[in-house]
């Protein structure tokens, strides 16, 4: 992953302190690692890539967003489908299409739900966002 954020800023801003979530932290990591992949390998070699994790409701929010070309809107309803990729995938080493499909699967079974914007700024980016139901952390008893 390191290789692939080359060149790129991630930006980082984290508000969910004392927060809980219950699930499989390897499967949400994975799930978390091909939003950022997708965001590194479809916007520019000089661009930011912004990841936030808030807390929203009663839910853990972690949103990826990037300065890429964006998610053609026709695309959309079917960016999380298995073997989808979409006419704006320009990689050059392009997957199969099913990261997100995969990414999705994790978070549902979690409880949770994913949902893309496109565009998010002047016409451009993509911004992911996965919900997860949260619950507040357990304070020590000393």
């Amino acid at each position: 992953m390191r290789r692939r954020l080359t060149g790129r800023r991630v930006e980082r801003e984290f508000t969910a302190t004392g927060t809980m979530i219950s699930v499989d932290p390897v499967l949400v990591e994975q799930a978390l690692v091909n939003v950022i992949e997708n965001a590194t390998e479809l916007s520019p070699p000089d661009s930011a890539i912004h990841v936030r994790v808030s807390v929203e409701n009663g839910e853990a929010v972690l949103a990826v967003t990037d300065q890429g070309a964006g998610v053609v809107a026709e695309e959309v309803p079917q960016i999380f489908d298995k073997f989808f990729r979409g006419q704006g995938d320009r990689r050059k080493n392009g997957g199969v299409g099913l990261g997100l499909a995969v990414t999705k699967g994790v978070v549902e079974a979690f409880g949770g739900r994913i949902g893309v914007e496109s565009p998010v700024a002047d016409g451009h980016g993509a911004r992911f966002t996965i919900r997860l139901p949260a619950h507040r952390a357990m304070e020590a008893e000393e």
